[in-house]
């Protein structure tokens, strides 16, 4: 049988020794306590992104416009909120302690965080040594699952493939930040499923909850265990549908909204899967150890790190021992855990299910699920008969043994997070940030994205884009929280085709697209940037000539003026607008903005915009573009006089054998089929330029009074002239509601306002949408069927089973 509860003495001593290691976490991180800036590549885009919330949350706004992104939020899929709502409210209390308290806040969150690992790690581990071996084999004493539990957690703190999102790095270098909380969260729903295994009923639907609104790709590896587990344990079936549908609906306020304007609004870019799990965890190939321990042999030794020498044995053990052969659940998620390798490591099925992710990290998920079995396994190596005491004695000395190697191995990333802990390093991007900072009349700013850290410091990535919005006034597109976007991707692909390193995404457009570089800066111009920030001698050569003034140079920085600030917010139309309507459903706006973005016959002359009913037409779009079946398509006599093409494009994405596809993302395929219809089979320009000569030219109507409130999510519009058309230099989403006029979705990702009214007065308000409205409903019937209807029917279950 196994062995009794353990006795207090022994909880009080696994405690004590889980709340050392935390302490020893913090002291090894010590530095990081620090409200001034530390090396991370996307972790300032997070802090940014708080001090926008902090604007927000005590309104009940967890979607709002946020300048910094020129977008609704959430827009993307990434990151949740809930890591913004715990930086945000910590950020008060340490007002009292710091000049900059939510970068504080973020830096105090991240180092608490990586120091509650040991403990979310003792709960999985424990969890699933306890009910994996059956039989008389007890489980091991709680101090000792709290020594392993210690080891395996300092060893994936302290582990060096940051890139795939594993440790402290990961979270720290990169800035994965919204990941930490997800760790926690998957121990947690880890630990719950084994509890559900032995019939204990478990919060698994709240911490399956807690990622959702954390971290979407975590989620979404989560997802495929418990969808496994559904599958593998028919037993448990019930009970896993009834965790995951309430754990669901308790995201629903936030997933629902994520979830439905994700196709509208982001891009599903794939990057493909990189990366040898067997070499980033076992990490010495099996020949370069025999060698290595021959050269030792002659003198010439190098030393090991003997964890990684634990976890060979603990996986030995796995494979060997008849006590884990035994076990459905050992042998369930062995199952499981070659499934994601070959599933998440796999081209074919990124580019086969573009899910919008990075792949590759789902490695990084395969290491830490990897690490807490076999962690599990070394806990049932215990052996309790007295007779084993010698072996257990020696199982202590090697899990300290080894806790002290990963102690002392050396971790590249961190020292180089504690050697850039001031300022110093930051002079060229401070100033950079003075300069716009002293400039009284305020714009937008792109900035050149930089991460060659063996040309530019850490911290070039991001950090002026990030900081310049709350230092200095002047907008500018984070991109790491835009990496997805289309909104971000419109502008970035300009600065792309002007010789700026853009963030790496696929730039869809590029290869066939038109226009020399006066045409490119007016395009930069027309999004409403006033200067750009370049380092790169390419980018500088082509925008140098375009500069009002002469261009000011920062260390590595040169800040190019292109356009008098402030540039109006609110113009009216001065090209044709062409309105889209896709009564077919087979070819998206976003497609064909693409095309008329890249294509100077089409971009200079006409503005696109999106016409969701083509019975209700407004003059000012005189020409319109609709993808329509043939039977609705206006004869051809008929055609002549009107301004109007109508066109039935049927879905040609065809494969053929010899065809080389685009590695990342189909939907490239997919857009060049578009471009191919349009230049070869519609000759789109032409026609349109055809038409458009048709257009009679009205005079411009004046510029109106604006005036912006409740921080730029409310502005009033004044000396609009009904029935006119002007563009509104701010990204598009379904939030902006408008009393008065009427907003379209058009070119470029920005809106376009139909003046019904002399004054117009325009509103970012989720509320007057169905979609969070829903979301909400959904939360709230979740919550209140568990508490009134759900819970009573498991506790009276649980006492029965009792």
């Amino acid at each position: 049988m196994r062995s009794a509860i353990p006795s207090a003495n022994t909880a009080l001593l696994a405690r004590l020794i889980l709340g050392a290691t935390s302490a020893f976490v913090i002291a090894w991180f010590w530095f990081y306590f620090t409200d001034g800036p530390v090396a991370s590549v996307d972790l300032p885009s997070h802090i940014a992104l708080a001090e926008q919330y902090r604007l927000h949350w005590w309104k009940g706004r967890w979607f709002f416009y946020d300048h910094t992104t020129f977008t609704g939020y959430p827009a993307l899929h990434f990151y949740g909120f809930l890591p913004v709502l715990c930086t945000t409210l910590l950020s008060y209390p340490l007002e009292l302690l710091s000049i900059d308290p939510v970068r504080l806040a973020a830096h105090v969150i991240l180092v608490l965080g990586l120091a509650l690992l040991p403990w979310t790690f003792f709960r999985a581990i424990r969890a699933i040594g306890v009910h994996a071996v059956r039989g008389d084999i007890p489980e091991a004493p709680a101090p000792v699952i709290a020594l392993i539990a210690s080891l395996a957690s300092f060893w994936f703190i302290n582990h060096d493939h940051q890139w795939f999102g594993i440790g402290a790095a990961a979270v720290m270098n990169i800035g994965l930040f919204a990941q930490l909380f997800a760790w926690h969260f998957f121990l947690l729903s880890l630990a719950a499923l084994c509890d559900e295994l032995r019939g204990v009923a478990s919060r698994l639907w709240l911490w399956w909850a807690g990622i959702i609104v954390s971290h979407l790709m975590t989620a979404v590896f989560a997802g495929a265990l418990f969808l496994f587990a559904f599958v593998w344990h028919a037993e448990l079936r019930r009970t896993l549908l009834r965790h995951a549908l309430q754990g669901v609906g308790a995201a629903a306020f936030w997933l629902v909204p994520c979830a439905w304007y994700l196709g509208d609004f982001t891009a599903y870019d794939v990057y493909r899967p990189k990366g040898d799990f067997l070499e980033i965890f076992y990490r010495y190939p099996l020949w370069g150890l025999y060698q290595s321990l021959a050269s030792a042999w002659h003198g010439n030794f190098s030393r090991l790190e003997i964890t990684y020498f634990l976890w060979m044995a603990c996986t030995a053990a796995f494979l060997l021992l008849p006590r884990f052969q035994r076990s459905r659940l050992y042998i369930g998620l062995f199952v499981f855990q070659l499934l994601a390798l070959v599933i998440f490591s796999s081209g074919f099925v990124a580019t086969s299910i573009p899910l919008g992710l990075h792949y590759y990290r789902f490695i990084g998920f395969c290491f830490l699920l990897w690490t807490i079995i076999l962690a599990s396994v070394l806990c049932n190596l215990w052996i309790p008969r007295g007779m084993s005491a010698i072996g257990n004695a020696l199982l202590v000395i090697v899990v300290l043994c080894s806790f002290v190697s990963v102690v002392r191995f050396p971790h590249y990333e961190r020292e180089k997070i504690k050697a850039h802990r001031t300022t110093s390093y930051l002079s060229d991007q401070e100033a950079v940030l003075n300069y716009f900072t002293s400039l009284p009349d305020k714009g937008r700013v792109y900035v050149e994205y930089l991460a060659d850290y063996s040309l530019y410091p850490p911290l070039t990535a991001h950090y002026i884009a990030s900081n310049l919005w709350r230092r200095s006034g002047f907008e500018s597109g984070v991109s790491s929280h835009l990496q997805e976007s289309l909104a971000y991707r419109m502008y970035v692909v300009t600065a792309n085709r002007l010789g700026a390193k853009t963030y790496n995404v696929p730039l869809l457009f590029i290869e066939r697209a038109t226009g020399d570089d006066e045409f490119l800066i007016q395009q930069l111009i027309d999004f409403g940037f006033t200067h750009v920030v370049a380092a790169r001698e390419p980018f500088i050569k082509r925008v140098a000539p375009f500069a009002l003034s002469e261009p000011k140079h920062f260390g590595i920085y040169t800040v190019v003026q292109i356009a008098d600030p402030p540039i109006p917010t609110v113009t009216p139309l001065k090209k044709i607008a062409v309105g889209y309507h896709d009564a077919l459903g087979t070819l998206p706006f976003r497609l064909v903005q693409y095309y008329f973005h890249a294509r100077v016959g089409l971009s200079k002359l006409f503005e696109l915009v999106d016409v969701p009913d083509v019975n209700a037409v407004p003059d000012a779009i005189p020409l319109l573009l609709v993808n329509e079946p043939a039977t609705a398509m206006p004869s051809t006599e008929e055609s002549k006089s009107e301004t109007r093409v109508s066109f039935e494009y049927r879905r040609n994405y065809t494969l053929t054998h010899y065809d080389v596809h685009y590695p990342h993302n189909v939907e490239l395929d997919t857009y060049h089929a578009v471009e191919r219809y349009f230049d070869s089979k519609l000759k789109l320009t032409a026609q349109l330029r055809r038409l458009g000569s048709q257009v009679a030219r009205s005079e411009l109507p004046p510029m109106p009074d604006i005036r912006r409130r409740q921080n730029g999510e409310a502005m009033e519009m004044h000396g609009l002239v009904p029935g006119k058309l002007y563009r509104i230099n701010y990204s598009y989403f379904p939030y902006w509601r408008a009393e008065g006029g009427t907003l379209f979705r058009g070119q470029g990702e920005r809106m376009f306002l139909l003046a019904e009214q002399p004054s117009v007065e325009m509103r970012f308000n989720p509320w007057r949408s169905i979609v969070p409205l829903l979301g909400v409903c959904i939360t709230l019937i979740t919550l209140i069927a568990r508490r009134w209807v759900t819970r009573p029917i498991i506790e009276r279950t649980v006492e029965g089973t009792l």
